[in-house]
């Protein structure tokens, strides 16, 4: 309801089909448009999600059937990663969990 009566145009799922996820919320269509972006790079295979913000990489325009949202196409890619900082919250000192020691977690 809160979104519905602030008027939001555009509502943006960050999470997808992962840890936290909200998809109850889109579910139940609070915005006329409604996006997956980031956090899940694949289809959502429903139809409460309209648009798949992501790259010609990682959802090939030839395959764009295969997915139940309209693809907007990102011009470089949608997600840039790093290894050697991700999850570095649970590490205290300088180890690479694939390279060097195993983290220590806090």
């Amino acid at each position: 309801e809160r979104i519905r009566d602030d008027n939001v145009n555009v509502l943006i799922d960050t999470t997808g089909y992962t840890m936290n996820m909200q998809t109850e919320v889109f579910a139940i269509g609070p915005s006329p448009v409604q996006v997956q972006f980031h956090g899940f790079p694949g289809t959502m295979g429903s139809e409460f999600i309209h648009y798949l913000a992501s790259d010609r990489y990682s959802s090939p325009p030839d395959h764009a059937d295969q997915f139940s949202e309209r693809l907007m196409l990102l011009p470089h890619t949608y997600l840039t990663n790093d290894h050697r900082q991700s999850r570095r919250e649970v590490f205290i000192k300088g180890s690479d969990p694939i390279h060097g020691h195993q983290p220590t977690r806090q």
